[in-house]
């Protein structure tokens, strides 16, 4: 196993220059992936080369010295210049302190684009993109030595399109979605017309979930969403047509016909039907009052209440027709 410890200052100078120095490996995918380190004590200032830094494995390390400026023995910087200019939009870095070393960023004339101290716990870390990308470098300009076990950068990557479903409601439609990989937050857009333009509801999204109630029964609507992170916004998901539905009440006209051929009609709610059919049933059965009473609610003209009771003795027969009215 390549395990490099640590140098010292009672290792001479043919010692620390002979011992192959251990590596900041790249991650599958990275921009360092299969590429060698240069180290030395500065930026480009070059003292070799090793091709641990790309090597996968996070059992073995390179060690960057506590900075000294005036000495060319001591290789507290590790860099790697790309063939192309790249956007590069997150990291991984893995080493055995803190925050440290800084992780810098050149063009390709040299110029210093930016300078961060990073998450160091050999995780994916997006960052604002970084345009005109041509060179890394891990600077350790810090008083104590780092062990530097992975290290790798990666192109700016927008995160994938979602996939939305939707459920049309009574007044409202609810949409869904699966999670996903490192989105910061969603964005629902909705319109009139099929194919936009969309207009973002609400507020951002950070659930799986958003039921839009600012909608009008019978009126189709268009929802689509999208992921963002600090690279930017996805594309667009597909598309869902949802259609909210009107909430209507169930109601009843009550036809009762009577000996001596009166015939009385009530409109009634769905519970004052069903409250009339029970006492009738009850009745009939033996038991209950002989009488049923219903509430007028029209016609009330000066009077407080008007009540009109049906005898059970004289009913004949009735009829039930049933129907929906919408809800204002």
């Amino acid at each position: 196993m390549k395990k490099i410890a640590s140098f010292v200052l009672s290792l001479s100078l043919l010692i620390v220059f002979l011992i192959p120095v251990s590596s900041v490996s790249a991650y599958n995918g990275g921009l360092m992936n299969g590429k060698s380190m240069s180290y030395g004590p500065g930026f480009d200032v070059s003292k070799g080369t090793t091709n641990f830094m790309t090597d996968n494995d996070e059992s073995t390390y390179f060690t960057l010295h506590a900075q000294h400026v005036s000495s060319q023995t001591v290789y507290d910087n590790a860099w790697s210049n790309f063939g192309l200019v790249h956007t590069v939009g997150s990291y991984k870095l893995l080493s055995g302190t803190s925050g440290q070393p800084n992780l810098a960023f050149f063009d390709a004339s040299g110029n210093l684009l930016k300078v961060i101290t990073p998450v160091t716990d050999g995780t994916l870390q997006l960052i604002e993109p970084i345009p005109g990308v041509k060179s890394v470098d891990l600077s350790n300009g810090y008083d104590t030595p780092t062990d530097v076990y992975e290290f790798d950068v990666f192109d700016a990557v927008l995160p994938d399109a979602p996939i939305l479903t939707g459920v049309a409601g009574v007044g409202q439609n609810s949409l869904s979605w699966s999670a996903v990989e490192n989105a910061d937050f969603y964005t629902i857009k909705r319109s009139l017309t099929s194919g936009g333009p969309y207009t973002v509801i609400g507020s951002i999204i950070t659930d799986l979930g958003f039921v839009d109630t600012a909608v009008t029964a019978g009126t189709t609507y268009y929802y689509i969403l999208t992921a963002t992170n600090l690279n930017g916004e996805s594309a667009s998901s597909n598309e869902v047509a949802l259609t909210p539905q009107t909430e209507f009440e169930s109601r009843g006209l009550l036809t009762i016909y009577i000996s001596g051929g009166q015939i009385k009609e009530y409109d009634l709610s769905a519970a004052e039907l069903n409250a009339f059919l029970s006492w009738y049933d009850a009745k009939d059965a033996g038991s209950g009052p002989a009488k049923y009473k219903f509430v007028k609610t029209w016609n009330k003209g000066p009077f407080k209440t008007r009540a009109e009771y049906v005898i059970f003795d004289k009913i004949l027969t009735f009829d039930v027709d049933e129907y929906e009215v919408e809800n204002p």
